[in-house]
């Protein structure tokens, strides 16, 4: 008789949603720890596209606390291992006696850090060899639907390790057990090493600018020669065609946005320690050189470092869609977005600016049935606008004005969308257009930072895309003068 886990989420990006609910839509017991995106999620559920997957499962259990869930028999770990010292409050609510903890975060030193805190016996280890992203709270896209490999911190496996790999297996998901854990680990760590690291040193890439490049190909390929290495020297035998079969696998995914470019984009802290700090350590220490690891090691943590101190006042900012009259491109705008929101933070703030003071801008697109609600309730006029932006960080945007507007004035909708947002910015950063003065100042200085976020969008992929140009045809036309609400 197969045993029936209940199971909690720790960590509800990417990697928690899409196993979760790949196991909620087999019929597990799954709980989900989600301390925002609450409100997408209670309307659409999770949904997973690509790679012959169609995947919507609309009920998940989701809750504020770990104390709300209660002791569960299984818990997957998927935070960064950036928040590991919040697991030490957020795990005891969820251990009875004999609860297992899978962790499936990347890099080396997350069950050491497990067993020190909450004992070895409980810890298993899983990698997930897989290309996902979360365009949105709720939307998984698949680049490839890889495996996952389990194995126990302390010893070879157990019957409940094959035990929690047939729970994944039950839910469709390719799944084995493995007798070497620290294997694996490193054997991952040949693709997330050159990968996350040059994704973001290179300039903000993707796999397949990578290896379209002829010097950032030869230094991956020079990476995980070194990876290799380093394992072969901890005693692992981790064998040289490693490197071109995951070259092969990588350049049949296509463009693929590596987690560390995400995070890097989004202002996130980078898991530098765990995915090349601990590693450049253990390999130092077995009398490995690793030069390179070193260098790239380096180059991350003196961006990271300048990033975080130019971001420091800098809000988060999110792209959340509330309308279904218009297929939008939630991944380009939210990459506008955060460019946008960087080159506002690059003029001086006006006197009754509010953004530096924000936390969170999140800006919302909305139909113009919506639109005009707003538009009435706050602002005592009747039908659709373009925009709304309030005080306290939220910016409304109508898609279906901006269709109607981008038609008139000659634009594309994204470009539309893309100018909205960035005039909510400018009115959080203390601009207003309640004089002539002022209307032009405004429009001077909005104009002036879109074309300066699109030139610095554009050089990205005149770079690294072998000076093919990909144009959008926002690209491609003027931003027509027009006075925004």
């Amino acid at each position: 008789m197969r045993p029936t886990f209940r199971i909690a989420v720790v960590g509800s990006g990417a990697i928690g949603c899409y196993y979760g609910a790949k196991l909620v839509a087999a019929g597990r017991d799954v709980h989900f720890l989600m301390r925002g995106d609450i409100r997408e999620i209670d309307r659409c559920g999770i949904r997973i596209r690509g790679q012959g997957q169609n995947l919507h499962v609309r009920k998940i259990k989701h809750y504020q606390s770990t104390q709300e869930i209660r002791p569960c028999d299984l818990v997957l770990i998927a935070v960064k291992t950036t928040s590991n010292r919040d697991l030490l409050k957020l795990l005891p609510p969820l251990l009875h006696e004999k609860t297992m903890l899978l962790t499936l975060q990347n890099g080396l030193g997350n069950e050491k850090f497990l067993a020190q805190n909450f004992g070895a016996a409980r810890v298993l280890g899983g990698l997930c060899f897989i290309c996902i992203n979360r365009i949105s709270p709720g939307v998984i896209d698949c680049y490839d639907r890889g495996r996952v490999a389990i194995g126990e911190y302390k010893g070879g496996p157990r019957p409940r390790t094959r035990q929690v790999a047939a729970e994944f297996k039950r839910s469709g998901v390719i799944c084995g057990v493995v007798e070497n854990l620290v294997l694996e680990r490193w054997r991952k760590l040949v693709w997330n090493i050159p990968f996350n690291g040059l994704s973001v040193t290179a300039g903000g890439i993707d796999t397949a600018a990578i290896l379209a490049n002829e010097r950032l190909r030869a230094e991956t390929f020079a990476l995980m020669d070194e990876v290799i290495t380093a394992a072969n020297k901890c005693g692992l035998p981790l064998p040289r065609t490693e490197a071109r079969k995951q070259i092969k696998r990588t350049e049949s995914v296509g463009a693929f946005k590596p987690s560390t470019l995400i995070d890097f984009e989004a202002g996130r802290p980078l898991e530098i320690e765990a995915i090349w700090g601990e590693p450049m350590r253990q390999a130092a220490a077995a009398g490995a050189a690793t030069p390179r690891l070193r260098k790239l090691y380096s180059a991350l943590k003196a961006l990271d470092e300048k990033r975080q101190s130019d971001v420091l006042s800098i809000p988060a900012i999110t792209v959340h869609n509330r309308q279904r009259a218009l297929r939008v491109s939630l991944e380009a705008l939210q990459s506008f977005a955060q460019h946008a929101l960087r080159a506002c933070f690059k003029i001086p703030q006006k006197e009754n600016g509010v953004l530096a003071k924000l936390s969170e801008v999140d800006v919302i697109l909305v139909s113009d049935r919506r639109m005009s609600e707003l538009h009435r309730r706050f602002l005592h006029q009747p039908g659709p606008t373009d925009v709304i932006t309030f005080q306290h960080g939220e910016i409304f945007v109508s898609t279906e004005t901006a269709r109607k507007q981008a038609r008139h004035f000659g634009n594309s909708v994204e470009q539309e969308m893309r100018l909205y947002i960035m005039h909510g910015l400018l009115h959080l950063h203390g601009f207003d257009d309640k004089d002539r003065r002022a209307v032009a100042e405004m429009k001077r200085t909005q104009e002036t930072l879109v074309a300066r976020v699109d030139r610095a969008l554009r050089r990205s992929i005149l770079q690294w895309r072998g000076g093919r140009i990909h144009k959008h045809r926002a690209t491609e036309r003027a931003i027509h003068p027009r006075r925004l609400n």
